[in-house]
């Protein structure tokens, strides 16, 4: 799994190699679902310019099941 640009200042892209992207959702630090997108493709982009700096939490759960959680700092 690769998130990147880490820090963020407007997208961050996704990719997941081979693995099918089944849900991605985006928190604040202080546990707020900001953001819920079910892309269902290896890859996908997510929109963080309307969002106010600070320290997010993407979780990235793939089709096979698995579930990664990584720390985002939008500039």
């Amino acid at each position: 799994l690769f998130i990147a640009p880490n820090p963020a200042t407007t997208e961050v892209r996704i990719t997941a190699g081979h693995e099918v992207i089944a849900r991605v959702t985006h928190f604040a630090a202080d546990g707020r679902m900001m953001m819920n997108t079910v892309p269902n493709t290896t890859a996908t982009t997510l929109n963080f310019g309307t969002l106010p700096s600070g320290l997010y939490i993407v979780q990235v759960d793939l089709a096979s099941g698995t579930t990664s959680r990584k720390r985002l700092l939008k500039h």
